[in-house]
């Protein structure tokens, strides 16, 4: 099999996991407006606990629920696709129970960036609550606000935007990771190329050049690549590389 098909294998795996995890959590997502719309009249009465109120909404709706499904479920579906990928551009990798912790602290971490949202959307709510705890609005004007500020809340609008990245920073520190155990090799950057490709990536995609790991990191870092990103950096044999078509590769994008 190609690298290129296992790329497109992988792909279309994370592209399965995403179309579940954003039906998921719309309906999540409705759930946390209806349950936020149903109590708010009480809420505003004590708008200094609204946070853990909040909190306990997304609990109950089953929001961190999703999120640790996503994390501990989704994301171990490239496993296999990323050992194929290393070992055809001849890296070939083990995985073995000194990675698990690493992994588990990488999941972690993810977890901790899914909690940035729900932790903004919670302060958002709470200033929410208060200012209507302040002023005499009817019920239907205090509804329409809370439905509005939830439907523009960080949570709705970027929960989606969170996993389509994370997956894919996943799938890098796996390569990440096991590229460790070897010294040798360089590193190339493939993925889709289509309409939606941002300029950065595709002059990236159209170069073919191969990268030092210091290169790499640079490029890596670049944030014209960073949100909603599709594409990796794989190491592979230098030879692999040169017989393959690729050149030392520029900088500049």
């Amino acid at each position: 099999m190609t690298l290129e098909k296992i790329i497109e294998n992988l792909e279309k795996k994370q592209d399965a996991e995403l179309s579940k995890f954003e039906k998921r959590i719309q309906r999540i997502q409705q759930t946390i407006v209806d349950m936020s719309i149903a109590t708010a009249i009480q809420d505003i009465k004590d708008p200094i606990t609204y946070d853990r109120v909040f909190g306990q909404i997304l609990t109950s709706s089953g929001y961190y629920n999703e999120i640790n499904n996503f994390i501990n479920t989704s994301y171990d579906v490239i496993y296999k696709d990323i050992g194929a990928m290393l070992s055809l551009g001849g890296i070939p990798i083990t995985f073995d129970n000194k990675d698990l912790t690493k992994i588990a602290s990488i999941k972690q971490m993810h977890f901790d960036r899914f909690s940035e949202l729900s932790n903004a959307t919670i302060n958002t709510m709470k200033q929410e609550i208060f200012k209507y705890s302040l002023s005499n609005a009817t019920s239907e004007t205090i509804v329409a606000g809370i439905r509005n500020t939830l439907e523009q809340s960080d949570l709705a609008k970027y929960s989606g935007t969170y996993a389509t990245t994370l997956i894919s920073e996943y799938s890098q520190s796996i390569i990440d990771l096991k590229a460790q155990d070897t010294t040798n090799g360089v590193w190339i950057y493939k993925g889709v190329l289509d309409a939606k490709t941002r300029p950065f990536c595709s002059c990236l995609l159209n170069k073919q050049g191969y990268y030092t790991d210091e290169q790499k990191s640079t490029l890596q870092a670049d944030n014209r690549r960073r949100w909603n990103c599709r594409h990796i950096f794989l190491k592979v044999t230098e030879d692999y590389a040169i017989e393959r078509g690729y050149d030392k590769g520029e900088m500049s994008c």
